[in-house]
Parts: structure tokens; sequence; C-alpha cells
């Protein structure tokens, strides 16, 4: 029974999580303290409100295609930057101290840059999703990359493996997880870069009628569409989480025996 028990709520262990957080928001948005926290019962009809627009799927289509241009972007210049770093001192040099420079920078701060360089449309809002994606996939993708076992690469050169040999069997798998944490972390940096975008940037898509809802003190609509964009974070986070389960499933098996 309890072995039952314990698997149910390892399943769903984030819904769990989460009903303390929903019994406190409740019971804030009964007590009046803030017209900020709304009742369970206004976001609600705040989500029906929303729903009810005509234009919902097609600003909702909008953001998701800016989503995965910005997205697909930093996925591939992050990995290209990342692993030349990772695999080659003079590209570590070259792109190292930008690297660095993003990180401990906040990349809210550049939004105004991106608006000055690419003006307001949905250019900036692709630029700003490539940065918060971007820094992180090429971070872990250095990483993986260095974490690769040097007694490993040791003995391929002993046994005269060639540069290319060792990369595609030794190197690459190796960095394998790290890459596809990238993945799932940068997908959530990326709805972010998404929502500051739109609202900062151009008043446009999800993140235009969350601005809206929230300059018009419409409660209920602003947390309903926050959830909608939550829900869909987590809902891609999830996606790939479940690819990176199923390919590095040998790296887990390793670990354990």
């Amino acid at each position: 029974m309890r072995r039952h028990l314990r698997e149910i709520f390892t399943r769903y262990s984030m819904i769990v999580g989460l009903i303390p957080l929903v019994i406190l928001f409740e019971l804030v948005g009964r007590s009046g303290y803030t017209i900020a926290i709304p009742t369970l019962a206004e976001v609600v009809d705040g989500l029906e409100t929303a729903a009810q627009r005509t234009d919902l799927v097609a600003l909702i289509g909008t953001s998701l295609q800016s989503l995965f241009i910005g997205y697909i972007l930093g996925v591939v210049v992050g990995t290209i930057v990342g692993a030349a770093i990772g695999l080659n001192r003079t590209a570590e040099e070259i792109f190292g101290v930008y690297v660095n420079m993003l990180i401990g920078a906040p990349i809210a701060a550049f939004v105004p840059l991106i608006i000055a360089l690419f003006g307001l449309g949905q250019a900036s809002i692709i630029i700003t999703v490539f940065a918060f994606t971007g820094i992180v996939v090429t971070v872990n993708s250095m990483t993986g990359v260095r974490s690769v076992d040097s007694s490993l690469l040791e003995m391929a050169k002993s046994l005269g493996a060639s540069k290319r040999a060792t990369l595609s069997r030794i190197v690459l798998p190796s960095a394998l997880p790290f890459w596809l944490a990238g993945l799932k972390m940068g997908m959530n940096r990326a709805f972010a870069g998404l929502v500051l975008g739109e609202i900062l940037v151009a008043i446009v898509g999800i993140g235009g009628l969350i601005i809206f809802a929230g300059s018009s003190f419409r409660m209920g609509e602003l947390w309903a569409l926050i959830g909608i964009v939550v829900l869909m974070s987590l809902m891609f986070a999830s996606v790939i989480g479940g690819l990176q389960r199923r390919f590095t499933s040998w790296s887990i098996s390793t670990e354990r025996s």
C-alpha cells in the first residue's frame, strides 16, 4: 500500500506540490487583502472571457511562431558556440568573454538595445527569445563537452582513434545529457523571453493580452492568461524532458550501476 501511494505521489508530485499554493491563493483572494489576487472563481471567469475572444487562437499562434523561430535559432547557435568553446581553446578565448558577460548580466537589460537595432516588431521578439534560449544552451553544451571522462579520451588516443571517431563516439554521447537538459531549460527561458518581448517590444500575441488585462485591472483574466503561458511552458518542457529520459536512460543506468 505504501509503495502504491509512493508511486502515485511521485507521478503526480507536481500537482501535489501545487495544492498548498492554490489553497493559499484562494484564501488571499477571498480575504480581499489585495485586488491583485482574485479568487479561483474569478480566474475561471477570466478564462471564459479570454476564450470568447475570436482572435485568441491567432494571437497564440503568432506567439508560438515567434517562440519556435527564436528557440530553434538559440538551440542551433548555442550548440555550435558551446561545443566550439568546449573543444577549442581559441574559440574559448574569442567567445568566452561574451558568454560570461551574458551569464552575469540580466538579458532583459538588452531589450532596449534589441528594440533600437530591430525595431518594434516580430523580429525583436524573436531576437529576445533567441537571447534567452541561446545562453542556456551554450553553457550546457560547453559543460557537456568538458565533462567527458579524460580516461576515455586517453584510451581512445592510445588505441589510435581519429579525432572524428573520438568526437562522434565519446564526446557527443557524453555531452548528450547536458545538451538535452539545456534544451529543456532553454524552453522555459524561451517562454520568459517571449512574454517579456511581447510586453516590452511590441504589445502583440499573448503577452499583449497579459499587459492589456493587467492595465485594465481585469485580474481574473490576467491570471488566466498567465496560467495559459505557464501551462504551455510546462507542456513543451515535459515533451523535451521525455526525450531527455528516453535518450539518456543509458547514462542513468550506468550511474546507478
